[in-house]
């Protein structure tokens, strides 16, 4: 359930919203890279899954030139019965562990400022920011397998010609170099950790 708000002549935008999830057989996955099945995911059903969470976003229009934004997310997810038919990590029940790629907290925040110069032309910055708590990247927790709370950020800088007949862009993502597990495989794979 959710609830959109706009105040202050539409300047002023709030959208809330709430989320509850009760899977039953939510299927999770785990990438293989040696034996027969090599380059193929084994999946497994986690016979009781809970997920929930909420999220604000805000969008404040400060100025005609000025555009604020941030959005908060909160989230929990947990398998609350899950007993794998072969050991993983050593185990075979895996209840209790929390979801896989499940930061419990999201922070996303931007500024736009916007100058308009001669002719109709318009030069426009744009910085936003993202930050996720740490979370696991696989189901059964194997050890290095753990992704650190981490930030990216993003700069555009745009100049646009007149009547918007073209226009150009200078930009740099990532300026804090962060590299994230983009995905993990187990201990005795040859594949190791991938970074994105």
């Amino acid at each position: 359930m959710g609830s959109k708000n706009r105040f202050f002549d539409n300047r002023f935008q709030v959208n809330v919203e709430a989320f509850y999830y009760d899977y039953k057989d939510y299927i999770v996955s785990e990438y293989l890279t040696q034996g027969a099945a090599a380059g193929d995911f084994a999946l497994y059903n986690a016979n009781k899954t809970r997920i929930y969470g909420s999220e604000i976003e805000t969008q404040f229009l400060a100025t005609e030139q000025d555009l604020f934004n941030v959005s908060l997310a909160l989230l929990h997810g947990e398998y609350t019965d899950f007993t794998l038919p072969v050991a993983s990590n050593g185990l075979t029940n895996l209840s209790g562990f929390t979801a896989m790629k499940s930061p419990s907290a999201s922070i996303q925040a931007g500024f736009q400022h916007t100058w308009n110069v001669g002719n109709g032309a318009q030069i426009r910055a744009n910085i936003t920011t993202h930050f996720d708590s740490s979370y696991w990247t696989l189901f059964d927790h194997t050890p290095g397998s753990a992704q650190p709370s981490y930030t990216k950020t993003n700069l555009v800088l745009t100049y646009t010609a007149p009547g918007n007949r073209w226009h150009v862009q200078l930009y740099g993502n990532n300026l804090e170099n962060t590299a994230v597990i983009a995905t993990a495989a187990p201990p005795n794979s040859s594949s190791g950790t991938v970074l994105g």
